[in-house]
């Protein structure tokens, strides 16, 4: 019988799905989220397919990702990716006009993710005390600007983002049923 080893996608999914649902439940502005993940080339293919609609938050975690195995006995692997939260948005927004329609659910869905890794049964917690990453904001991200040019930049549609970079976990070993 073959071992069945941790995958991070699987993870970093279960952390959205409990995302989800916990801004679904909001009281004021509920609204859910998505997963996807692939290399950061995709994720402009993804979104200028036709009839993609994206109107909630997207997070991607984005390929390739680092693991490191043999520091600590306790766990599968010690991680480091990038995780981009996306959402569209016009390209002659203020900044004040972003805030309002696009950062009102990003925000919220950064912080949600991050206490939800903490939750997460398949992360260890030696890292989740701190957490280690940095965050980006990236208003204006894609093809356009705050004067609304339609300049190509990553993507073929207009985003506002929250881009985790170099996000530090611990990933569990899978249990086996022996």
């Amino acid at each position: 019988m073959a071992i069945e080893l941790p995958y991070l996608p699987d993870i970093i999914k279960e952390v959205v799905d409990a995302v989800s649902i916990k801004t679904e439940a909001f009281t004021t502005t509920p609204f859910a989220v998505s997963f996807k993940y692939g290399l950061m080339s995709q994720v402009g293919k993804e979104l200028s397919k036709d009839g993609i609609d994206i109107t909630e938050p997207l997070f991607w975690l984005i390929m390739n990702y680092e693991e490191a195995r043999g520091k600590n006995a306790n766990v599968y692997a010690d991680v480091t990716c990038d995780v981009l939260i996306l959402i569209p948005t016009q390209a002659d927004f203020s900044m004040e006009e972003r805030k309002a329609n696009t950062y009102n659910k990003l925000i919220p869905a950064y912080s949600q993710f991050i206490e939800e890794i903490c939750n997460n049964i398949n992360i260890a917690d030696y890292l989740t005390d701190s957490l280690i990453h940095k965050r980006v904001d990236r208003p204006y991200w894609g093809g356009g600007d705050v004067n609304g040019t339609n300049t190509n930049n990553l993507f073929k549609k207009n985003v506002d983002a929250i881009h985790i970079m170099g996000l530090k976990l611990g990933i569990k070993h899978k249990k086996q049923n022996c």
